[in-house]
């Protein structure tokens, strides 16, 4: 997960934030996505130190855990292979899968980096 630099607030006063590229926003303790509640730096110098600490952390990732989707796609004749190559490039362009950052975290986890990546393949068939 890569984070950048956004310029936030008045263009004649900026300060910066720390954003995520799923869109959540630094606070200070974790992320959230209320960009009002993001934590803001006086300047590029003031935030680089978080952002470098921020990003080590995130590429060190402890655990990755895998789930299952399986979509069907139903169509009236057999697809080709490069209509499935095309189909699966089409997927994982468009498709997103959204935490409800609502929902209260497990006791200790509150402040945890999620990450999410939809992989597209062909299931076997049986």
């Amino acid at each position: 997960m890569k984070l950048r630099v956004e310029q936030v607030g008045n263009p004649k006063f900026p300060r910066y934030a720390i954003v995520c590229e799923n869109g959540t926003y630094f606070d200070g303790k974790g992320w959230t996505p209320d960009k009002a509640k993001a934590i803001r730096f006086a300047s590029l110098p003031v935030v680089k130190d978080d952002w470098k600490r921020l990003q080590s952390q995130m590429e060190s990732g402890l655990i990755e855990l895998v789930g299952t989707v399986v979509v069907r796609i139903a169509g009236t004749k057999e697809l080709t292979a490069k209509q499935i190559e095309e189909l699966k490039e089409y997927l994982a362009a468009a498709s997103t899968l959204t935490l409800n950052y609502n929902r209260q975290r497990p006791t200790g986890l509150e402040n945890i980096v999620i990450s999410t990546h939809i992989w597209w393949d062909l299931k076997p068939k049986k």
